[in-house]
């Protein structure tokens, strides 16, 4: 039986996309071409992990981003509030203990002269009070030195 020259050639297909033509009558250019084959496996295989890897650390990077604008775009009321409840449950068991420094309610900043702790809101005047409650948002029409001290402890705790 005479074999048909289409039996005896094979294609092989290069990464190019590329097609050739290739004999396969000796078993040595068959381990040949699957060796060939094998190092282009090997190469698309990098590629992918590669391509992988890229996707990932997108992935992580616009992850990580969201967690950094969700954090930033807690309020600064919502921050006062924890910061409030913390002070109030910390003065319950030492009233020595430091406050919880509230900060600005429009702009998230530090007040200036935030009291340190009891006996630093005891010490402040009106006139230190003043500026403090108007940086928390706290109304202070009407309100004598006694009164505004009352408010900034409500505010403070």
């Amino acid at each position: 039986m005479s074999r048909r020259s289409s039996d005896s050639v094979s294609t092989v297909r290069a990464a190019d996309g590329q097609s050739t033509p290739r004999s396969l009558d000796k078993p040595d250019q068959i381990i040949e071409a699957l060796q060939q084959l094998s190092v282009q496996m090997d190469q698309v295989s990098r590629n992918i992990s590669g391509m992988l890897k890229q996707v990932v650390d997108k992935c992580e990077a616009s992850k990580a981003s969201r967690n950094n604008r969700l954090a930033s775009s807690i309020s600064p009321r919502i921050q006062n509030d924890d910061r409030k409840r913390s002070n109030r449950e910390r003065m319950l068991k030492d009233p020595l203990l430091p406050f919880l420094p509230l900060v600005n309610s429009t702009t998230g900043g530090e007040i200036p002269s935030f009291p340190s702790d009891l006996k630093a809101l005891n010490e402040l005047n009106a006139s230190d009070i003043l500026p403090i409650l108007d940086a928390l948002g706290v109304e202070t029409t009407a309100a004598d030195g006694t009164s505004l001290r009352e408010r900034l402890r409500q505010a403070i705790m």
